[in-house]
């Protein structure tokens, strides 16, 4: 629906952040494009984590997987 970024349309692998809502107790898809996250040489992250930064954007972390160390990034609205 929305097409592909630079990173996604070389890969298979694809990150990003989709938006739901809850309404009359029912998970829906809203019309909000998707936010997609820029791939690191086509490897994928485990993202586990996702808060809201304000009206800045986003904090996601992974877990230990696939790295042995934990990632904490910042996705910023565009």
């Amino acid at each position: 629906k929305y097409g592909q970024g630079p990173t996604h349309s070389l890969s298979e692998t694809v990150e990003r952040l989709v938006e739901y809502k809850i309404k009359n107790n029912q998970i829906i898809l809203t019309d909000n494009p998707h936010i997609e996250i820029e791939l690191e040489g086509g490897n994928s992250r485990n993202w586990e984590a996702i808060a809201r930064y304000e009206d800045k954007g986003f904090l996601i972390a992974t877990d230990k997987y696939p790295k042995p160390y934990t990632i904490l990034a910042f996705i910023p609205y565009n």
